[in-house]
């Protein structure tokens, strides 16, 4: 297990681990030991432990926002995460998009890629407006063709994020058309893992860029 984590580490898309895991004093406390031990016991593919990190950067933003605490407890595939509120036992069911700056290197980084791309062969998102945010359309718009189930929110992380909070309210509004109707998809809304450059230094922060329903706050 400890090499497993090791290795998890030189994944740019995986930050940190905690072997030990987090000690739960919740009426689910039995099941929760049994999400647990799957979770962070059993082997997880490249795919797994990058949604499962980007879970963990996602989880305590939304919750401190929110002044919820939601949890992991459990990985699958459709949903990609669910959790579940400590405080009320609510679920949360979590859709994660990743968002590549270099075509294939998401392949790359899930061991799927025959070569590392290359900025000399595929050039790298230099512009918000005329890469970035077409990139994200186009996952978004693959996301949408599927149905997750009530209390789900599509969470997108982009493998190096260069923007933040105030070019993302800038963009929202081109947004409008292919988020029409994306509340009976994720009614827990669309949130964008970004850059906070405001923090000194940076830090990663949320931005919702289609709201929950009033019920999934």
């Amino acid at each position: 297990m400890a090499q497993r984590l090791a290795q998890a580490t030189h994944n740019r898309l995986v930050v940190g681990s905690n072997p030990t895991g987090p000690t739960y004093k919740t009426p689910f406390k039995a099941h929760l030991t049994i999400i647990y031990t799957i979770i962070y016991k059993m082997p997880l593919s490249e795919k797994q432990q990058i949604e499962k990190a980007t879970a963990e950067i996602f989880l305590p933003i939304y919750n401190g926002m929110k002044g919820t605490d939601f949890e992991i407890v459990e990985l699958g595939d459709a949903p990609d995460i669910q959790c579940k509120d400590r405080k009320s036992g609510k679920p949360l069911d979590l859709v994660i998009g990743l968002i590549e700056d270099l075509k294939g290197e998401i392949g790359e980084e899930l061991d799927r890629g025959k070569n590392p791309p290359s900025s000399e062969i595929h050039m790298p998102v230099r512009s918000f407006f005329e890469d970035a945010i077409p990139n994200y359309c186009k996952v978004i718009e693959k996301k949408m063709q599927s149905s997750y189930g009530p209390h789900t929110a599509l969470v997108l992380r982009q493998h190096a994020p260069i923007w933040g909070p105030f070019e993302w309210q800038i963009a929202k509004p081109q947004f409008a058309d292919l988020l029409a109707g994306s509340q009976s998809k994720f009614d827990a809304g669309v949130w964008i893992i970004c850059i906070d450059s405001s923090t000194m230094p940076a830090s990663q922060t949320i931005f919702c860029l289609s709201e929950p329903l009033s019920n999934n706050t």
